[in-house]
C-alpha cells in the first residue's frame, strides 16, 4: 500500500490530538471530564461582531469565490487598526494579506521559504505549531533556551554564526503562549539588529496582542526603526475578539514576504472566506471596544483561579497577559505525572509543559475557557499535588 511521506511519518504526534484521545477514553467509560487544555475561547464574540457575520452572510456577494489576498475594506480596516493602535502605518495590499488562521499563516510562511538545508529558530518553550510546521517542510528547527527570570526572550548574541547564516526565520511570540509573558520595544530592537546582520526574516507572532492584563501594551514590532527591512507579523481574531470559530489571521510587514506567501496560497487554497474577513473588517474597525470586554472576562477567570489555589493552601501568580496560567510543577513529579493524576482522580485535562518544548518540562499550562465559578472550583482540585508537596 502506498505511504505517506517520511517527513510525515516522523512528525511527533501533535500534544493536543494526543490529549483529545485520552480524554475520549475517560468519556467513554461514562465520565464527565473539565477540559481546560486547548485554548479554546468559550467566551461567545461580542453581539455586534455576530450581527457583522449574519449580515455579511445574508450578502450574496460573498457566496462566491473569495478575494484571494484580501478585500480593500479588509486592508484599510487592518491599516486602520494598526496606525491606532501602534502608531505603525502599513502599505495596502502590498504589506496585508488575511489568512485562515494564525496557524495557517505559520504553516503556509514555512512552506513558502525552507526547505532541507536551512534553519529556524524559535524559543525551547513556545507554541507547538511552530515546531510542527518546520518538521514538515524538512528544515531544521534550532530551539533557543529561554527562562522565566528572563521573560522568556533569547540569548540571541549565544547563536553561534554557522547557524545563523542558514537561517530564514526567527519566530518570537509575544504576549506569550504558553507563558503569558510580555517583552519591550527594546527587545524588539536586538531582534532586529540580529535578523538585519544575519539577513534572516524576523516573524513576530502577535497573536494575543489585546490581552495584556497588567503593565504596558503589547508593542508591535513595528515600533522599532528599521523592522519594516526584516520583519513581518501575524496577528488573529482568534483570542482578541473570540473569533476562533471563524478562522481569521492577518499578516503583514515586508512586501516581498507577503507577496511568497501569497503566491504559496494559490497553490493550497482560495484565500479567507469573504463572510469571516467582512467580520475581519468589523473586528478590526472597533478592535478596542470589542476586546475590552474579552479581557476583562480573562481578568476575571485569573482571579478566580488565583482564589482556588489559595484555597488549597497554594500561591500561584497569574500572568501578565494571555489566557494561561503556566505554573511549575511540584518537585519529585513531572508534567504527565500531575496531567494524568489530574485526568484519572478529577477528570480534568490540563496540558503538559513538555508539550511546549524541551524548557517546558516542569510546568503545566491550564487555559481560562471555563466560567469563573468552574475555574475556582477546578482550581482548587488541580491544587492537589501542590498542597501535598506543601505538607
Amino acid at each position: 500500500m502506498p505511504q505517506p511521506t517520511a517527513i510525515l511519518q516522523s512528525i511527533q504526534p501533535y500534544v493536543f490530538t494526543t490529549l483529545i484521545h485520552m480524554k475520549r477514553a475517560v468519556e467513554a467509560e461514562g465520565h464527565a471530564v473539565l477540559d481546560l487544555s486547548l485554548g479554546s475561547p468559550d467566551q461567545p464574540m461580542p453581539d455586534a461582531l455576530v450581527e457583522a457575520v449574519a449580515e455579511a452572510a445574508r450578502d450574496r456577494s460573498a457566496h462566491g469565490y473569495p478575494r484571494m489576498f484580501g478585500e480593500p475594506a479588509f486592508h484599510e480596516a487592518f491599516a486602520s487598526y494598526m496606525s491606532r493602535r501602534f502608531g505603525v502605518t502599513l502599505e495596502v495590499p502590498a504589506e496585508v494579506t488575511p489568512t485562515a488562521g494564525a496557524k495557517e499563516a505559520v504553516a503556509h510562511l514555512v512552506s513558502a521559504y525552507c526547505e532541507p538545508g536551512d534553519i529556524m529558530f524559535i524559543a525551547d518553550v513556545a507554541y507547538p505549531v511552530y515546531e510542527r510546521a518546520v518538521s514538515a517542510s524538512g528544515a531544521e528547527l534550532v530551539q533557543l533556551p529561554v527562562l522565566g527570570q528572563n521573560d522568556y526572550w533569547p540569548d540571541l548574541e549565544a547563536i553561534p554564526v554557522d547557524q545563523a547564516r542558514r537561517a530564514k526565520f526567527l519566530l518570537l511570540n509575544f504576549p506569550n503562549n504558553p507563558t503569558g509573558a510580555v517583552t519591550t520595544r527594546d527587545r524588539w530592537v536586538e531582534a532586529v539588529a540580529f535578523c538585519r546582520r544575519h539577513d534572516i526574516i524576523l516573524i513576530s507572532d502577535i497573536a494575543y496582542s489585546e490581552l495584556v492584563h497588567r503593565g504596558a501594551p503589547a508593542p508591535s514590532v513595528f515600533e522599532v526603526e528599521g523592522a519594516r527591512d526584516v520583519a513581518i507579523e501575524i496577528h488573529s481574531g482568534s483570542k482578541n475578539f473570540s473569533m476562533a470559530g471563524l478562522r481569521l489571521g492577518v499578516v503583514c510587514g515586508r512586501a516581498d514576504v507577503i507577496a511568497a506567501l501569497n503566491s504559496y496560497r494559490t497553490l493550497v487554497g482560495y484565500g479567507c472566506p469573504t463572510v469571516v474577513q467582512r467580520a475581519g473588517t468589523f473586528a478590526f474597525a472597533h478592535a478596542e471596544e470589542l476586546s475590552a470586554p474579552i479581557r476583562a472576562g480573562y481578568q476575571a477567570r485569573f482571579a478566580a483561579a488565583v482564589a482556588g489555589f489559595a484555597e488549597a493552601g497554594v500561591t500561584v501568580t497569574p500572568p501578565p497577559a494571555g489566557m494561561y496560567l503556566w505554573i511549575p510543577v511540584p518537585e519529585g513529579v513531572t508534567d504527565w505525572d500531575v496531567t494524568n493524576h489530574l485526568l484519572d482522580e478529577e477528570r480534568i485535562v490540563i496540558t503538559p509543559g513538555s508539550g511546549f518544548g524541551p524548557g517546558g518540562a516542569p510546568y503545566i499550562r491550564i487555559s481560562m475557557v471555563a466560567t469563573p465559578e468552574v475555574l475556582r472550583d477546578a482550581c482548587r482540585r488541580i491544587a492537589g499535588p501542590w498542597a501535598a508537596a506543601l505538607g
